[in-house]
């Protein structure tokens, strides 16, 4: 056996990779499981910004660098320009927080290997949570111990990672792609049992991606194959796990379309999304600059406004929410910490590592699937949100830049 796999000096190698390993194992299957990863690679990278020499940064590790900073510094300042409550600035502290978590994870090259397990645990326990979730304790959607959309758009982001994470398992051996497609199917599963219909948007979009990225519209014969699959998937999921549960929820949404058009019906889901977003562009006109901080400041100095505003905290839209709450600059930030790291993530796709590709097309298909949860979900308002997307972010950046020296050194 290798004696230096036990040696002192790989002993804090093997430490971190175990947290890595959890932030995806535990984050749909134990309460605030999201967080337990996290702050323990947190705990070790403070220690660690007092251990030289510090990692080189390139010129994309200074561009999502300033992201995070840029998103944190926005939501900071706008709430103390409106006097916000301490626990409002949580989540904008996370982004804050990733910084010297980036930073351990560029001077420490973890093997992949711990990051894409990690996922598959995550995916699997988020199917077994929602079938105990639907079948045992005869919920009526999937919620684990998140709720129903957070959990369901989450299992989403879980399993458009491990669509990207094909090629490197397949490289790695046929058990772990066998391994990897049952862990994409309980994520799935587990999103359809929530009843999160932006995640199956979502979805979709990444399989469009996925679909030009590949190049399979140039081959007729294996762009054939892949649109049958996805038909025969879609099928599947329609007819189970139980008939008419997915039916109903497309429904659902139609006949709340129908009755908002027709009597402009706001006690529905969509309907009172709609009410939201209408009413986020006459918030915004009064102000534009920083927002309004909060609904409830524009509800207590507005007469008349629409009783929604009055049950919600924010819009069930990301940018509209950024746009009310944090104005102009709000969105800005929004917007750079989404499209930032799509560039960065993006401009590495072409690198000849493996894992380093497979880990940058994560990369990508993470900003684009919580772009588009984020249309119909105020995903950021949620810690669960924030903390799943930004360290998984930077985790994939770290596994990019080190497994791609690995395979030139």
């Amino acid at each position: 056996m290798n004696g230096k796999l036990f040696s002192v000096a790989s002993l804090p190698v093997l430490m971190i990779s175990i947290f890595v390993f959890l932030c995806g194992a535990l984050s749909l299957v134990l309460p605030s499981g999201y967080t337990i990863g996290p702050v323990f690679l947190l705990l070790v990278a403070l220690v660690y910004l007092f251990i030289r020499p510090y990692p080189s940064l390139n010129v994309q590790d200074k561009c999502l660098l300033s992201a995070l900073l840029t998103y944190a510094l926005v939501g900071i300042a706008t709430n103390l320009i409106h006097h916000m409550s301490s626990r409002d600035y949580d989540n904008f502290s996370r982004f804050v927080f990733a910084i010297p978590v980036l930073l351990l994870l560029l001077r420490i090259r973890i093997a992949p290997v711990y990051f894409w397990l990690g996922l598959v645990v995550g995916a699997l326990g988020a199917g077994v949570v929602a079938i105990s979730d639907f079948f045992i304790h005869g919920e009526l959607r999937a919620a684990g111990h998140n709720n129903a959309i957070q959990f369901g758009d989450i299992a989403i982001l879980f399993a458009v990672m491990l669509f990207a994470g094909l090629s490197w398992a397949k490289h790695h051996s046929n058990l772990m792609l066998n391994v990897f497609m049952l862990a994409i199917a309980s994520a799935i599963f587990a999103s359809l049992l929530s009843g999160a219909r932006g995640g199956w948007l979502a979805l979709l979009c990444v399989l469009a991606l996925l679909y030009f990225y590949s190049g399979l519209y140039r081959d007729r014969k294996k762009a054939l194959r892949y649109a049958v699959t996805i038909v025969l998937g879609l099928l599947v999921f329609y007819q189970f796990p139980q008939p008419g549960l997915l039916q109903a929820r497309i429904h659902d949404a139609l006949v709340d379309i129908q009755q908002y058009q027709a009597t402009l019906n706001s006690q529905t889901s969509l309907g009172a999304r709609f009410v939201l977003w209408q009413t986020s562009f006459d918030m915004f006109r009064l102000q534009p600059i920083f927002g309004w901080g909060s609904l409830q400041a524009y509800v207590q100095v507005t007469p008349d406004t629409p009783e929604v505003l009055q049950t919600f905290n924010h819009m069930h839209n990301d940018f509209l929410d950024a746009l009310v709450k944090r104005g102009v600059i709000g969105a800005f930030g929004l917007l750079v910490i989404y499209f930032i790291p799509a560039y960065i993530f993006y401009a590495r796709l072409s690198l000849s590592s493996v894992a380093a590709q497979a880990a940058a097309l994560a990369g990508v298909n993470l900003v684009l699937a919580t772009f588009v949860c984020g249309w119909t979900q105020s995903f950021f308002s949620h810690s669960s949100g924030v903390m799943v997307y930004v360290f998984m972010m930077i985790i994939l950046w770290g596994q990019v830049r080190t497994a791609n020296e690995a395979s030139q050194s």
